[in-house]
């Protein structure tokens, strides 16, 4: 993880925000694991409990390691279970609308 410039009055710009979800698997998760600046601050991340600067921080720090490891194992079981499903047949092959989904083509419904 990059080394973090510390926060303070004289620091340019910084993104605090909200409202993820833990949600690691979104696209722009890469971008706020990366950037030291960018601070989630949502209730999950910190305890449920208002937080100072610093304590804000520090849970980001602890969460976006946590998250990685969590996200590779996700990551990692996810490709696995992709696997599997190419080879199985699913019901989602059998109907229209699961055909439709599947290819994500919503007018074939």
């Amino acid at each position: 993880m990059p080394r973090r410039k510390r926060i303070s009055p004289k620091t340019i710009c910084g993104m605090i925000f909200g409202h993820i979800h833990n949600n690691t698997n979104a696209a722009y998760w890469p971008l706020i694991r990366a950037s030291p600046q960018m601070l989630n601050a949502g209730v999950d991340v910190n305890d449920f409990q208002p937080v100072t600067l610093e304590e804000l921080m520090e849970n980001n720090d602890r969460f976006k390691v946590t998250r990685h490891a969590n996200s590779e194992a996700t990551s990692h079981a996810s490709s696995i279970a992709a696997d599997d499903e190419a080879t199985s047949h699913s019901a989602h092959d059998v109907t229209p609308a699961g055909r439709a989904l599947k290819n994500n083509n919503l007018s074939e419904v």
